[in-house]
């Protein structure tokens, strides 16, 4: 028995692991990027290097995952990752998405309670992807039509009053929902910020319903519809909220 299985393991064939340096390009006009700044007028983004990629592609026998890093931004935007494949099959798809810990650890926007900043988002929900077809040639591989990144969320900041008054920086939770199912909770840690940023999947023409906590008072609004596109950035400051 134990000569059996020692001849059937020598008949195993060794993988082959190629390096792909791909080149991840924005695409225009949406939030695709790393390092996340308000700047007063809209968001500016950039990669930086050494950031990690989420990696899934197909292999000559199905499926695999990696992680790739940034090794270099070029002043279009452009990143170029590097990342090891295991055996990948030629025509076979590929896919690169970022934050590495939302595709990784599945940290989903309705799912996971964000914190509320641009810096938490940056690391858990932007939601960004890119496709691509590998080629296979030899002891290369490579993406011949490149690889263009989009986002499939956007990000919302919002601040708040209570008519009177700002209550932005003494709400510790922020429930926005646009039905039973569709729903996104925030919970600033301390101290409150001034403003709260929330990354949303599209809604197109949606109700949507607001609920911030403070202490003790519950506040609420509500509209009937409202519409936000992926990869866009949307700004609404001192909405009024009524207390219930």
């Amino acid at each position: 028995m134990v000569a059996a299985v020692a001849g059937s393991c020598s008949k195993l064939q060794e993988k082959t692991v190629f390096t792909l340096t791909a080149t991840l390009s924005p695409q225009e006009g949406l939030l695709t990027r790393s390092i996340i700044a308000d700047t007063g007028t809209g968001i500016a983004t950039t990669w930086e290097v050494g950031d990690y990629i989420w990696v899934s592609y197909e292999d000559i026998h199905s499926n695999s995952e990696a992680r790739g890093i940034v090794t270099a931004v070029d002043g279009s935007g452009n990143a170029t990752v590097s990342v090891e494949l295991t055996d990948p099959k030629d025509g076979g798809s590929v896919l690169f998405g970022f934050p590495y810990k939302h595709w990784k650890e599945g940290k989903g926007l309705q799912e996971e309670v964000q914190r509320g900043t641009l810096a938490d988002i940056n690391e858990n929900f932007m939601a960004v992807y890119g496709n691509g077809t590998l080629s296979v040639s030899g002891s290369s591989v490579t993406i011949p039509a490149g690889v263009t990144m989009g986002a499939d969320n956007c990000i919302w900041k919002l601040s708040f009053t209570d008519g009177t008054t700002d209550i932005t920086n003494k709400i510790n939770q922020l429930v926005i929902s646009f039905g039973p199912y569709d729903e996104y909770t925030v919970e600033p840690w301390y101290p409150y910020p001034d403003a709260i940023y929330v990354s949303l999947y599209p809604q197109y023409d949606s109700p949507v319903t607001i609920t911030a906590r403070t202490y003790p008072t519950t506040y609420s609004t509500s509209k009937a519809s409202i519409t936000l596109v992926e990869g866009k950035f949307y700004c609404s400051e001192g909405l009024v909220l009524t207390a219930l």
